[in-house]
């Protein structure tokens, strides 16, 4: 059975459900406005309290088909931002 869990979304700050990923690593999320993404703690952090695209990333994941899922890491030093295929990570 999958826990899901009450926060925020990262992106647009609404109310949502999000269930641990990955041995924790990972969180994916389900917002009404920014649909489903998948984000690693990392980038979240570096997220948190910056104005890093989030309404360009919010569109870009609402925007998505129910079979896709923007996957949004840090690497590099950077802020990676992939779609991807939705049953990978199902």
């Amino acid at each position: 059975m999958i826990s899901l869990y009450q926060e925020n979304c990262p992106l647009c700050s609404e109310p949502s459900e999000y269930e641990q990923c990955d041995r924790k690593k990972r969180q994916l999320f389900y917002c009404k406005k920014c649909k489903q993404l998948l984000i690693t703690d990392r980038a979240k952090r570096e997220l948190v309290g910056k104005n890093i695209r989030h309404q360009s990333l919010s569109d870009l994941s609402g925007s998505l088909t129910s079979n896709e899922i923007l996957h949004i890491s840090f690497e590099e030093r950077e802020l990676k931002c992939v779609v991807e295929d939705y049953t990978f990570w199902r």
